[in-house]
């Protein structure tokens, strides 16, 4: 009798040990896809969600006036390894208001800064100790002759270009003052493809369409991972990460209070952390000393003999400099440097003039920035890549005199 109590209990039994077990811990395959990410040629962005999971809770089209203890969280430092963000909205944006638990509707710039400052949380938590700063929020306007989210993406680059160039530039905002790290589009401009985000590691550049507030500071976080080449994980089998993208059925999430979801959710919404393939990737940018490995490398460039100014000069990335020239370059950018030396001398026994011609670059450090040594072409292209642990690079381009060698 005994064993047949236990043979009755145990069905019982298990079904209440998966009655308590979170939704949010359940992978379901059914949920994976919404769209073929596996399509070839299909660019992956950032999974869009419902509308019906983007209806704020509230009703209420009044604005909460809280913008000073907005900018109060803004202009704090809260780790050592800044990333300074310039933060743009186009005009569908700025004509919204956003919901924040426990505060109500605010304007765009409240809650751009809001998200924004939630994203950098969990680098915090994890020590990694990134912090991203924004330098200012401005705004642009977007083609309304758009209609794929990859288009306003190349638009919104055209239009912000000075600032995703090799040249790094200097912003002086109301909060913070440094260089320009990273630049970030909003729009809510209607589109027809099923992402709400897209990152240029290569560009520096990262457009979001704002969602929902317990979505997108994940959103934000996730694309701020991609400057860092961590990458997509689409598969059903990766584990659960900041950049999977596999689904989780969840009833109800915490983000400020309680949302009503009952829908599949992609795994980057609702997790804080990174695989562990991600944090050892993470963990090695996080022995740079400052900036986070996205620190602008100092170049000077120089000639050599100096060349009288209206003799010889620069050219990078088509802009042309008299030398000596110090300039900022952003990684992982390419850039077309020229030395250019026309300067002559008349010597002093025989009246004959002196010709110099390029003959080689000289490096202030045995490790070059790139990947094969290019030293005796001029121009060159050049790229600091992450792995440059280097913040100043020195470059002369040596002239030599003209001989019957080189007429030959």
């Amino acid at each position: 009798m005994k064993k047949l109590y236990l043979f009755c209990l145990f069905p019982l039994l298990l079904i209440l040990l998966m009655a308590d077990l979170p939704s949010s811990a359940l992978k379901d395959q059914q949920f994976m896809f919404d769209v073929d990410y596996a399509q070839e040629g299909t660019e992956i962005g950032l999974p869009k969600l419902p509308a019906s999971l983007c209806t704020p809770p509230v009703n209420s089209t009044e604005l909460v006036k809280a913008e000073t203890w907005f900018t109060d969280q803004v202009d704090d430092a809260e780790g050592e390894k800044p990333i300074y963000v310039l933060v743009f909205a186009d005009e569908e944006t700025r004509a919204k208001s956003y919901y924040i638990p426990n505060v109500g509707n605010v304007d765009w710039r409240c809650y751009l800064m809001d998200r924004i400052e939630a994203a950098d949380s969990p680098f915090q938590y994890y020590d990694y100790d990134i912090d991203l700063r924004i330098l200012d929020l401005l705004p642009w306007e977007s083609n309304n002759n758009l209609t794929l989210l990859t288009q306003l993406l190349d638009d919104f680059h055209n239009k912000t270009r000075q600032y995703t160039g090799a040249l790094t530039q200097w912003y002086s905002g109301p909060w913070w003052s440094d260089w320009v790290d990273v630049v970030m589009g909003f729009t809510q401009q209607s589109h027809t493809d099923p992402w709400a985000g897209f990152c240029r590691s290569e560009w520096s550049l990262i457009i979001d369409e704002p969602q929902v507030h317990w979505a997108d500071d994940d959103g934000i976080k996730h694309e701020i991972s991609h400057l860092f080449e961590l990458p997509d994980h689409l598969s059903l089998d990766d584990p659960c990460c900041a950049m999977s993208y596999h689904r989780h059925y969840i009833e109800k999430h915490w983000e400020g209070e309680w949302w009503t979801i009952n829908y599949p959710i992609p795994c980057l919404y609702i997790t804080d952390f990174w695989c562990a393939s991600c944090s050892n990737t993470l963990s090695y940018f996080y022995k740079w000393e400052d900036r986070f490995g996205l620190a602008p490398v100092r170049l000077n460039v120089d000639i050599q003999p100096h060349p009288d100014d209206e003799n010889g000069w620069v050219l990078i990335d088509g802009n042309s400099y008299n030398p000596p020239v110090e300039l900022w370059i952003r990684r992982k950018k390419e850039f077309r440097l020229e030395a250019i030396h026309t300067f002559t001398r008349e010597t002093y026994k025989s009246g004959e003039f002196q010709v110099y011609i390029f003959r080689y670059w000289y490096f202030d450090n045995y490790r070059r920035p790139w990947n094969e040594p290019e030293e005796y072409k001029n121009p060159i292209t050049i790229e600091f890549r992450f792995w440059y642990t280097e913040t100043h690079c020195s470059l002369k381009a040596y002239y030599g005199l003209i001989t019957m060698h080189d007429m030959r």
